[in-house]
């Protein structure tokens, strides 16, 4: 399923840009993506959403995390490579 773009952003996963919807399921969530390796990876470095508000907090910053949209993010931006490299 492609994004619904409204004023410059999907209305359904909120990305600004088109491409096939994060929302959707029409990838199998088995299938993992650069997002779910790049979590994995910082995972395996304890960095983790929590650790990463708290590292921020004690530098000054404001305690959020954005790491889900990021992570979507990842997730399209690899997918829609993917998908045209199957395409070609």
């Amino acid at each position: 399923m492609l994004c619904n773009m409204v004023k410059g952003k999907c209305v359904r996963c909120g990305l600004p840009f088109g491409g096939r919807c994060i929302a959707s399921k029409a990838v199998a969530p088995s299938v993992k993506r650069l997002g779910d390796y790049t979590e994995e990876l910082l995972k395996s470095i304890n960095i983790t959403e929590d650790n990463w508000k708290e590292i921020k907090q004690r530098f000054g910053f404001a305690p959020t995390c954005s790491c889900q949209k990021r992570k979507a993010w990842l997730n399209n931006v690899s997918e829609v490579f993917l998908g045209k490299i199957n395409n070609n």
